[in-house]
């Protein structure tokens, strides 16, 4: 559902593709905290069963929008940086004419096969390791403790991405 409009906002030129990247990273971990719920939260409200059900709907709500924003524009964000890249390397950042640019269309429908089998291949090597992951923390700090870490982390990597965008 989320998907559809994520590409729009990120087609538009006023926006880069690492902002939606970080602001998803960032919903998503706020979404982890939600669904735990995070011990945080038992300092300000009474955990309720009805109260735990409401912070867990929304925290999937969360976090569906949140990967919606992350994962959308990956492709796009990807082909950018090996493009910036490959211009870098060549010493001219000029449009190219001819051969050039029939070459240079060929080059960039082989970076997309590159990027969309790295994406492809992250993607199934976290369904593998995430469950696994996942269930260690949880059992080893609890649920509650191990959906805490997981959105610390996930706000960490979201600051990490934020700084490398802003760097001088």
């Amino acid at each position: 559902l989320c998907s559809g409009p994520a590409g729009w906002l990120c087609s538009e030129s006023r926006l880069s593709t690492r902002g939606p990247i970080i602001a998803g990273m960032v919903l998503q971990a706020g979404g982890l905290l939600l669904i735990g719920p995070s011990c945080l939260l038992s300092a300000f409200f009474t955990l309720s069963s009805e109260v735990t059900f409401g912070l867990l709907c929304a925290g999937l709500a969360l976090n569906g929008v949140g990967q919606s924003l992350a994962l959308t524009p990956m492709m796009a964000d990807m082909l950018d940086v090996l493009s910036t890249n490959r211009g870098e390397r060549a010493g001219s950042s000029r449009p190219r004419a001819g051969g050039e640019l029939a070459q240079a269309v060929v080059e960039e429908d082989d970076a997309v096969e590159e990027i969309s089998g790295l994406i492809t291949a992250c993607l199934s090597l976290g369904n593998v390791l995430g469950p696994l992951g996942g269930t260690v923390l949880a059992s080893s700090l609890g649920f509650r403790m191990a959906s805490d870490v997981l959105g610390v982390i996930f706000c960490a990597n979201a600051l990490w991405l934020l700084r490398l965008r802003y760097r001088p």
